[in-house]
């Protein structure tokens, strides 16, 4: 009979501990939340070329803050990491481009189709970073 007196005493000290677990984490949850980021933008302009064999991409990288400051932005064309290019001739095709900058929102596009005569201008528009800074 004692022992189960024991038992049923062990029972709601149990609960409570439970209860205090399980808003312990939910509280937590909410604190450590990183601040929601704006994507970065950009605009892509098409034309075709005199030479109707070459392709060509361009690629423009601007502060999106100070619209006419232009930024020495990192570009990544299906995995190749170009850093002072910013003109390329190409042969058609789907690419993946990437344009990152430090502090700012890293833009992506991916399978931009690029086919024969094209002559393609994106204007890369960047956004500050809000979170952290490591």
């Amino acid at each position: 009979m004692k022992d189960m007196l024991k038992a049923m005493r062990k029972v709601p000290s149990v609960n409570k501990l439970i209860c205090l677990l399980i808003s312990l984490i939910f509280v937590n949850c909410g604190i450590n939340k990183i601040p929601q980021q704006q994507k970065s933008e950009y605009s892509l302009e098409k034309f075709k070329s005199l030479n109707s064999l070459d392709s060509w991409v361009t690629i423009k990288t601007y502060d999106k803050e100070i619209f006419q400051n232009t930024i020495p932005a990192s570009i990544q064309i299906n995995n190749l990491i170009f850093s002072e290019k910013k003109v390329f001739n190409v042969k058609a095709g789907k690419f993946d481009i990437s344009v990152d900058f430090f502090n700012k929102v890293g833009l992506k596009i991916e399978k931009l189709k690029v086919e024969e005569g094209d002559s393609i201008i994106i204007k890369a528009h960047l956004r500050d970073y809000k979170g952290p800074t490591y």
